[in-house]
């Protein structure tokens, strides 16, 4: 018998900003990350994907005008073994289907879920064919203008932390940390992805994934995010002996987070 098609759950792969001004957005974090873009035509659409030195990491769409209220946010891609099953896993733990199970043609396949709170994630599988190059993706750390750490900032950590898990495949660890809880999933012995209650000024706000952007200094990146035109939320916050967080808002209203890493460096 041969070896048996990798499949992983649990990782992070893909990010969509879904943005009410792609051209705006693509202004802002030109300026602020350094990205290109490129166009790609999706069945009539025009998806703007973005790239880092090369490296496409996701896309810019413009926002589904049926979803009037809804500003600009960001939605990661998360793999799992069976996307369908997923779909169902969700709305049995009380969450919602935002988007159907749905193919993209010689990709994979996807949906959009949102847990009880309303913190949305879009589980997916490769196709097959496709594994090797996830394999190949898996262990490889993030770099400088990469999209390095999702977390969850959720109204109900038993809630969002049971979900998420099921989801995932994910194991949970609660630690204290800075005379808070916080929680890191894990897939197999490897951080994934994080989970913190909603800080008290966010109060009435639904909860959400936010994504963290790997920068060299996060004290310059905060002021690229101001010259650039976007807001400034929490400034330069130092974890200790860890890194550095600034926590901003794009020209379009999407929120994310900067992240300058200090940890120390393994070997």
């Amino acid at each position: 018998m041969g070896a048996k098609p990798f499949a992983s759950q649990g990782r992070f792969v893909w990010y969509d900003l879904n943005t009410s001004d792609v051209e705006k957005a693509k202004k802002f974090y030109g300026a602020v990350m350094g990205w290109t873009f490129t166009e790609q035509d999706m069945g009539g659409m025009k998806y703007t994907m973005f790239n880092n030195n090369g490296e496409s990491l996701g896309g810019f769409a413009p926002l589904d005008p049926s979803m009037k209220g809804v500003p600009s946010h960001w939605i990661a891609y998360c793999t799992v073994l069976d996307v369908d099953a997923a779909a169902k896993k969700a709305e049995k733990l009380g969450g919602k289907v935002l988007v159907p199970p749905m193919d993209i043609p010689d990709v994979g396949r996807f949906c959009m879920i949102a847990d009880s709170t309303g913190a949305a994630i879009a589980p997916f599988k490769f196709v097959e064919g496709r594994e090797e190059e996830d394999k190949a993706n898996a262990k490889t750390p993030p770099k400088v203008g990469e999209i390095c750490w999702n977390e969850l900032l959720t109204n109900n950590e038993d809630l969002s932390g049971k979900f998420a898990s099921e989801i995932f495949g994910w194991t949970a660890k609660t630690e204290n940390m800075g005379g808070r809880p916080y929680t890191t999933f894990f897939r197999n012995d490897h951080w994934s992805a994080g989970m913190m209650k909603m800080p008290p000024e966010a109060k009435g706000a639904p909860s959400f994934w936010q994504k963290y952007l790997l920068v060299a200094n996060c004290a310059e990146a905060t002021e690229k995010v101001k010259k650039a035109g976007g807001k400034v939320m929490m400034a330069n916050m130092e974890i200790p002996n860890m890194g550095v967080m600034s926590v901003c808002e794009d020209t379009t209203g999407a929120v994310f987070g900067l992240w300058e890493d200090r940890m120390p460096k393994q070997g």
